[in-house]
């Protein structure tokens, strides 16, 4: 797991030396096999985690872990947003059919969002994890996933049929294309995410084409949710699909956090111009 110290100053102050904070790590488990800075002076460790600990695969659970072993206090997290004045549930409507593969499911509308480049400071973030910036709006599901360990999606509203989104085991015959471009078929056992008429993705590993964010975009959904580790992973082996939010899916992420990446996200899509929904789905 990457983690930018710059990224964790903001969740902990971290006020001990690098080798310091190196060597403590590693007496709790947390080992730093390499680190790299970065050219605008960042310092980027690449923490090894283990399968049992899936809190430490964001940011602010590393923080969390530093601040117990320093006695620092974790800084207070605040999610600002502009409201709609429309609910959630009046937007779109929410059903989960299976709810033995799907633990929680949140949600929050965010309408009128500028879809663009990121903004100079999200770029740094998403490029200190390794990866290439997109658009902001994809750029934040990744920003939230690597903060909080919690993946979520952004759907393109406008093609969510029916706006209607459903939770539910894949149908005999059906099948995706994914954001990588590749047809897969789906199988009844995995669990997918749907609308009125067809899957849009495949939960907790990886979005449909039809659906993604473009230019074009301007209402998006935003999934935070919680899936049967154990479902992701069988779907994940059987369509030879691994993705950031897999990883930490089929791992297990806390089912307590669902509610704070959804507002994260959508604090951060206000900040493109966009509205949110009142009251967050969650069920």
């Amino acid at each position: 797991m990457k983690i930018s110290l710059r990224w964790l100053k903001e969740y902990v102050d971290v006020e001990i030396p690098r080798d310091e904070l190196l060597a403590r790590l590693t007496m709790i488990g947390l080992i730093c096999e390499e680190w790299t800075e970065t050219p605008d002076g960042d310092t980027v460790f690449d923490i090894e985690t283990y399968a049992n600990r899936p809190d430490t695969l964001g940011h602010i659970g590393i923080a969390r872990e530093v601040g117990v072993m320093t006695g620092y206090p974790l800084k207070e997290r605040v999610h600002p947003v502009v409201e709609l004045p429309s609910r959630t549930s009046e937007i779109v409507d929410v059903q989960v059919l299976d709810e033995d593969l799907c633990l929680r499911y949140a949600g929050y509308v965010v309408k009128g969002v500028n879809v663009g480049p990121s903004p100079e400071p999200l770029r740094k973030k998403i490029e200190a994890m390794g990866l290439k910036p997109i658009n902001n709006v994809v750029d934040v599901s990744n920003i939230v996933l690597f903060a909080t360990g919690h993946p979520i999606h952004t759907f393109d509203l406008a093609k969510v049929g029916g706006r209607r989104v459903v939770v539910r085991r894949a149908r005999k015959g059906e099948t995706l294309r994914t954001l990588e471009g590749k047809d897969v078929a789906l199988g009844p056992d995995m669990l997918v995410i749907a609308d009125d008429s067809r899957p849009i993705a495949i939960a907790g590993v990886i979005g449909g084409e039809a659906s993604g964010i473009t230019g074009e975009t301007r209402d998006v959904f935003i999934e935070s949710a919680v899936f049967d580790p154990s479902s992701i992973r069988r779907t994940r082996k059987a369509l030879e699909i691994q993705t950031d939010a897999s990883y930490r899916m089929e791992r297990g992420v806390d089912v307590g956090s669902a509610p704070e990446a959804a507002a994260m996200a959508a604090s951060l899509l206000c900040s493109f111009g966009g509205r949110v929904s009142k009251d967050l789905i969650d069920g």
